[in-house]
């Protein structure tokens, strides 16, 4: 008789569909085709193109508003450290109840920027594994309310379990997370839709055969590197390399 798949209620940081929630999905999807897991995702208001995703791979999603425990830019005025402190309470108490009503066997969270199922797990005694796919302050730039050290610090409090998508970060952490926590776990790729892909023919969007082809990868954002890759190609060209 097989064994029945694992309940995971599991927070995304936003519902937008970029590279950590695409990793998410995407490693989601694999379990779930396995019948390892049955998720169910924690999406924040307002509800984006992640709803849709879901939906197509038939997973249920519940959508609660919260904030971020690190901003680029944070506010400093009072009113909306308070409202933003309000908003994230409120969530808990969301998520707890989500936990009382789904009985997962394990609570996720998929980022480092929001903690708030993770502070729901801890109160409900369930086990809870942190997903954490960047540095935040070294490579988004964000600023942590509490700062780095002790950020990851309730990371390690909070979590039986750390999982990182890359040796580099898990090195990283391990200075301030218990390393016998930390694990890397790297998403899985269809190697077979991969190998159809590369068999398509594409519009090549190069003039000239003989220069050297550059591609950037990500999303359109500053902490990509996408203006610095620019800047470079422009000074490469201006020193006369093709």
């Amino acid at each position: 008789m097989s064994s029945q798949p694992i309940k995971v209620l599991i927070m995304s940081h936003s519902s937008e569909l970029s590279g950590a929630e695409r990793s998410m999905v995407d490693l989601f999807v694999y379990w779930a085709n396995k019948g390892w897991v049955k998720p169910h995702f924690i999406i924040r208001r307002p509800i984006r193109n992640l709803a849709k995703e879901l939906k197509n791979h038939g997973f249920e999603y519940s959508a609660i508003y919260y904030t971020n425990w690190s901003q680029r830019n944070p506010s400093p005025r009072a009113e909306d450290v308070f409202r933003n402190a309000l908003y994230n309470t409120k969530a808990v108490f969301a998520i707890e109840k989500l936990i009382a009503s789904l009985k997962p066997d394990i609570v996720m969270t998929n980022t480092i920027v929001a903690p708030w199922a993770a502070l729901a797990a801890y109160y409900q005694r369930l086990p809870h594994v942190w997903f954490v796919r960047e540095y935040g302050d070294i490579d988004h730039r964000h600023i942590f309310e509490l700062g780095r050290e002790k950020m990851l610090q309730d990371i390690d409090n909070l979590s039986s379990l750390v999982v990182t998508n890359s040796k580099t970060l898990a090195k990283h952490i391990a200075n301030y997370i218990d390393k016998d926590k930390i694990t890397p776990l790297y998403t899985p790729f269809n190697i077979e839709y991969l190998r159809q892909k590369s068999l398509e023919r594409a519009k090549n969007p190069f003039k000239n055969e003989d220069s050297l082809k550059l591609v950037i990868t990500g999303k359109i954002t500053p902490s990509k590197g996408q203006v610095e890759t620019a800047e470079a190609v422009s000074r490469l060209t201006r020193m006369g390399h093709d």
